[in-house]
């Protein structure tokens, strides 16, 4: 009989030990770095992801708080009931109105494409990834709402020049608009956050995740504003009050996270098991085949 190999052998697979891949409940799902950085766990990304998406919700409508009523239109001398008196024309007032919310979203899209950035590299113990991650977001998710913004709202007012009052009621139109706004925002979140999480390989599938929460926060928004709001011109692209104006920016936050993370655990067991696949399928080299 040959001399039997002095290395311990696995019962799953009959490769060596120290071959083997082994993965037990507290082992990182998106790989290891050698420094190991890439220590990634669910409860972790959870808590991370959630926290970025409450602070982000809370920072950017404080910032939207001051800027709301930014830029005024400017007041036109009218006649109103025989009656001379100053009031900015409808042209004005929407183009006001319009920049108020270019800018209001603009914020909100850096703000949380900067906290998924983050919440993603951070998730893995990578400081340096999450602060590339962030300015990524941050770049990316303000140019995103800005851009969407300048390109969704006009049809609202154009809506609104012919049935003002009829519009007020309607909740297609304006669930329409925010969430044109609103998905592409998250959308752009999404990407931040697979970069932070070094999943470049899935950043579609991030994008959709983001593009789904950014949908289903919208969704959210517009029936609890319009129930415990009723008064609040919610409709509007930006609500006329300070609560459903808060409301609007956590649950397009937290609906986005709260996809982010289902999606970045499963890309993390399918990435895992591929490569286990790949190990146990390898032949080890160097190695004399089992007789």
């Amino acid at each position: 009989m040959g001399a039997k190999s002095s290395q311990p052998m696995t019962i799953e697979t009959g490769l060596p030990h120290s071959r083997h891949l082994e993965r037990t409940p507290t082992a990182p799902l998106l790989g290891e770095a050698a420094d190991g950085s890439d220590d990634v766990h669910p409860a972790r990304l959870w808590a991370l992801a959630m926290a970025a998406a409450i602070l982000c919700g809370l920072m950017t409508w404080m910032i939207g708080e001051r800027t709301v009523g930014l830029f005024e239109p400017p007041p036109l001398p009218t006649r109103a009931r025989g009656h001379a008196m100053n009031r900015p024309s409808f042209e004005n007032r929407v183009a006001a109105e319009l920049k108020n919310a270019t800018l209001t979203f603009g914020v909100f899209g850096a703000g949380l494409g900067l906290a998924m950035g983050l919440a993603g590299g951070l998730g893995r113990r990578a400081p340096r990834a999450a602060m590339s991650a962030a300015a990524f977001g941050l770049v990316l998710g303000g140019t995103a709402g800005g851009v969407a913004s300048a390109a969704v709202l006009p049809f609202y007012y154009r809506k609104l020049d012919v049935a003002q009052e009829a519009l007020s009621h309607d909740l297609i139109l304006p669930f329409l608009v925010h969430a044109g706004i609103w998905s592409s925002v998250a959308a752009t979140a999404g990407l931040a956050f697979g970069i932070g999480l070094r999943s470049r390989q899935r950043l579609t599938l991030a994008a959709l995740h983001g593009l789904l929460g950014g949908l289903l926060g919208a969704a959210i928004y517009e029936v609890l504003a319009a129930l415990v709001f009723p008064t609040g011109r919610t409709t509007e692209p930006l609500a006329g009050a300070w609560a459903p104006r808060l409301i609007g920016r956590m649950t397009v936050s937290i609906a986005s996270a709260a996809l982010f993370v289902p999606w970045a655990l499963s890309s993390a067991r399918e990435a895992r098991f591929t490569e286990a696949e790949a190990q146990t399928e390898a032949s080890p080299e160097g190695q004399p085949s089992p007789e």
